[in-house]
């Protein structure tokens, strides 16, 4: 988004009200005429210009889905300048750019006028600064959702159709080509390279071999997923239980997938004979279930997620989560001891050609990881140590960012030059005024760019502006180890998720080393991990952090 320079000011009868464009289109819509960013962009500019209004900046998301304002960052910051006074009013091609529902969309709004910032929509031609206007915005609002859902239960039930009839509703699968039949109708045609793969994947399958075997074999031969993906022990498994591949159409086995994944269990699932060729016969379908279901009730690992530091340790080698593994060692007595240990996400779902197992005993690393806490806690020195170097850090990392917003000044100021120059050169020779405002036009977008590239640079700096305050650092660790302190596994879990970024550790000495990062509503979020009904703290129920912070032990 352009760079916001101008502060929050009281709106004079002669100052022009400051205004920023919010654009959005989801994946889906980029290609359709009309929804392009630059389309709406202009569209925005123009209305501005129009309305005596100054344009100061552009939020755009790009390929992002106007269902949440969770997954469009762009937004998010829109929200939070809009609370900092950074514009007067923000002006929108369409309302569904803004959100597809009511709620979110009066949400967005209501944030807007609590700061006192209008809100207008280009094509709806309305303003919600009035009572008229904001009813119209819900009514605007609720008609577009209306038509969305009635568009999605049409599209709903013609796949319903189809799908009962044999047809296939899905995307790209692996041993089948989608093409169109006579009738121009999308049906699976069988790939025959991809298919004999598909055959030897059921064929280990019914000799026994796991998942993870499998995947490893084909990833070693230089197989490939439909994707062009290596095979995961996941990729696997989906089609081991495909049954398109036994030639028959599954539909509507999980409800609103987006919202629950595999949660979503529909009780309105059925399966049909499809109209496709099926790769896999009936005999080794059957036989690969069989040894399936006899597996599945002995799963080989810990799927529980009790483990303390799932999600939070990373692959030394990768960088990719870890996940638990048991081992099962045979004592002398002639008793089985368990041993617990981390070991590399990746390995565990692609195999050797992907990643290595990069073990690290669970029992120890979950006790490095609460002997650094306890040092730190215990030991002040430590912690100052700490602070000192994670400051020293960010005044490093300050540098060269102020460097390079120096030199976007300069080169900002000279593109506003050279069009100032084109501009008075236009006055005086009016018959090459053409091809002046091409350049001009260049310009603009040169230092709308460059405008862009200088708030990106603002918002890293403004991240690091504030050194880490050494007594909040103390407060908050002393606080975190009266909550830690002989909390069982699950427990602890919950806590070390609310301030370990993550847990690194070094392959050869089992070192490990701790991410934290601590937001601003730390003791809420530590209170809520507690499942206490008050703050963990007794008298500190008005501790807030001043600023977010990062410490490296």
């Amino acid at each position: 988004m352009q760079e916001l320079t101008l502060n929050k000011v009281k709106q004079s009868s002669f100052s022009k009200k400051r205004c920023v464009g919010y654009v959005r289109v989801s994946t889906q819509e980029q290609a359709e005429e009309g929804y392009s960013i630059d389309a709406q962009i202009q569209t925005i500019q123009e209305y501005c210009q129009r309305e005596n209004m100054e344009c100061v900046g552009v939020y755009v998301d790009r390929g992002k889905s106007g269902k949440n304002i969770k997954g469009r960052p762009e937004m998010q910051q829109l929200l939070h300048d809009a609370e900092n006074g950074d514009f007067d009013a923000v002006v929108v091609w369409k309302i569904s750019r803004v959100a597809r529902n009511l709620m979110n969309l009066l949400e967005i709004v209501n944030v807007l006028q609590k700061q006192d910032i209008a809100f207008y929509s280009i094509s709806e031609k309305f303003q919600v600064d009035t009572t008229t206007g904001r009813f119209m915005l819900q009514i605007m609002a609720s008609v577009n959702e209306l038509e969305r859902n009635q568009i999605a239960e049409n599209v709903k039930l013609g796949m319903t159709k189809r799908a009962f009839d044999g047809g296939w509703n899905g995307g790209r699968i692996l041993g089948y080509d989608n093409v169109e039949n006579e009738n121009s109708k999308k049906i699976l045609q069988v790939n025959e390279k991809e298919a004999e793969l598909i055959r030897l994947i059921f064929q280990e399958a019914a000799t026994g071999k796991g998942y993870r075997a499998i995947a490893n074999s084909l990833n070693r031969a230089g197989h490939r997923t439909k994707q062009g993906n290596p095979f995961s022990t996941i990729a696997v498994k989906d089609i081991l239980y495909n049954q398109t591949y036994v030639g028959k159409i599954q539909y509507n086995k999980y409800e609103k997938w987006a919202d629950k994944r595999r949660k979503g269990l529909s009780e309105n699932a059925f399966v049909v004979e499809g109209q496709h060729e099926a790769i896999v016969d009936e005999a080794l379908w059957q036989k690969v279930q069989l040894k399936l279901k006899a597996s599945s009730k002995h799963p080989s690992w810990n799927k529980t997620g009790t483990s303390v530091l799932t999600g939070m340790i990373r692959c030394p080698e990768c960088g990719s989560s870890m996940v638990i593994n048991n081992v099962y060692n045979n004592l002398k007595d002639g008793t089985k001891k368990k041993i617990r240990y981390y070991s590399c996400s990746q390995f565990r779902n692609k195999g050797a050609s992907v990643c290595h197992a990069n073990s690290i005993q669970a029992e120890l690393a979950e006790r490095k990881v609460a002997e650094k806490l306890k040092e730190v806690v215990a030991q002040p020195e430590v912690l100052e140590r700490v602070v000192e170097r994670m400051n020293q850090q960010l005044q490093d990392r300050e540098k060269p960012v102020k460097r390079e917003l120096d030199r976007i000044k300069v080169e900002i100021a000279q593109k506003g030059s050279s069009t100032d120059k084109l501009l008075e050169l236009m006055l005086e020779a009016p018959e090459i005024a053409t091809d002046l405002n091409k350049r001009i036009k260049q310009l603009e977008q040169e230092k709308q760019a460059l405008v862009q590239k200088e708030r990106q640079l603002h918002r890293e700096l403004s991240r690091d502006a504030q050194s880490v305050s050494l007594e909040e650092a103390r407060r908050t660790l002393e606080l975190l180890g009266r909550s830690i302190d002989g909390k069982r596994n699950k427990e602890l879990k919950e806590i070390y998720k609310v301030f370990i970024d993550k847990i690194t550790f070094d392959k050869k000495s089992k070192d490990v080393t701790l991410h934290l990062l601590f937001s601003q509503d730390f003791v809420r979020k530590l209170s809520h991990a507690t499942e206490r009904e008050s703050s963990p703290t007794e008298g500190d129920g008005s501790f807030v952090l001043s600023q977010e912070f990062c410490l490296i032990l």
